[in-house]
This record gives C-alpha cells, sequence and structure tokens, in this order.
C-alpha cells in the first residue's frame, strides 16, 4: 500500500521506499522510516497531496507518493 491509496484523514505509518532518489528526498525531509504521517488532503485533477509529518505540513507529487510504502494505522 502506498500514499496514494490512502484517504485524507487517516494515518499510516511508512515502512519503506520503492526509489532510491525519492529515499534520499524524503530523509533530507525527515520522513523515515517508522515515522507517522496524516494525509491532510488530495489536491484535485492530479495535483499534489498535502501530508502532515510531526508539525510540518509538506505537498507531495503523486509520483513520489507512489514511491512510499505505507501500513495504515
Amino acid at each position: 500500500m502506498t500514499i496514494l491509496d490512502m484517504l485524507p484523514g487517516q494515518k499510516a505509518r511508512v515502512i519503506a521506499f520503492t526509489n532510491k532518489t525519492t529515499e534520499t528526498n524524503f530523509l533530507s525531509f525527515g520522513l523515515l522510516p517508522n515515522s507517522v504521517l496524516l494525509l491532510r488532503r488530495k489536491a484535485p485533477f492530479g495535483g499534489s497531496l498535502y501530508i502532515i509529518l510531526e508539525s510540518h505540513v509538506m505537498a507531495i507529487r503523486r509520483s513520489e507518493a507512489a514511491d512510499v510504502l505505507i501500513e495504515i494505522i
């Protein structure tokens, strides 16, 4: 399951990343394996996804969200 499969308002724990480039970018932002995130909203028409990680709100591309494996909690 990836962040793309989440519904707004759901919380999830990051399991792993499927792309090394995306992994490097997210690690620099503090999105680590076992981090808990909340999907705030999905922009319409294939736009960004807004996630809350601790106290930070981040907008990520759908292509990046597809590279993050999660488990819903």
